[in-house]
């Protein structure tokens, strides 16, 4: 599979979700959730330019250094927020889809069901 395999609104959703809920989890507590893959900065960088958002100004972001990163990740979060908010928004009034997509781990943070991408 590839992220062109999901539907975009499936993809931004999630996506908003790894980066408002994980990323900001570990900036706020400055602890690394358990279980998160090695490839999920690289994955997350790889399904932003999928989206259309530059992932440029979190290019060196890695699990040693993710604490740096507070204000690029909140602008690129906003900016993916603004730029999909009406798909976003449809999934998450869609308690069948919102389910759905909280249950699948493309990126690689361990919440749900891992897919395998063709990297």
């Amino acid at each position: 599979m590839k992220f062109e395999d999901f539907p975009i609104e499936q993809l931004a959703f999630i996506v908003y979700q790894d980066l408002d809920i994980v990323i900001v989890d570990m900036l706020q507590s400055d602890l690394m959730p358990s279980g998160i893959k090695p490839l999920f900065f690289t994955r997350l960088r790889k399904a932003l330019r999928h989206l259309g958002i530059d992932p440029s100004p979190m290019a060196g972001l890695n699990f040693s250094n993710y604490h740096n990163y507070y204000d690029e990740i909140y602008k690129i979060t906003d900016e993916l927020y603004n730029k999909y908010y009406n798909e976003i928004m449809a999934i998450f009034n869609n308690n069948e889809i919102r389910l759905k997509c909280l249950h699948i781990d493309i990126i690689g943070d361990c919440i749900g069901e891992s897919v395998h991408l063709d990297d």
